[in-house]
């Protein structure tokens, strides 16, 4: 079993808000379930709650907080 990874999924603000991005989703989680994945990743930026809020409506859930510590120079 695979592991199916969402990098990119991005609807122009001015075409947010009618589903487009909803009907990208069921595409892909349908593409995944044709090829039966045991699951599927996706990331969202910290801070980026309307990103976080539609994929949960999706079915998504949190299970990483990845940290990072930029260093100097």
């Amino acid at each position: 079993e695979g592991l199916g990874v969402i990098e990119d999924l991005y609807v122009d603000p001015e075409a947010r808000g009618v589903g487009l991005g909803e009907a990208m989703m069921d595409a892909l989680l349908q593409w995944f379930t044709e090829r039966k994945v045991a699951g599927v990743d996706a990331m969202a930026l910290p801070g980026d709650r309307s990103t976080k809020n539609f994929f949960e409506t999706a079915g998504f859930s949190a299970r990483l907080l990845v940290m990072h510590h930029r260093m100097p120079g």
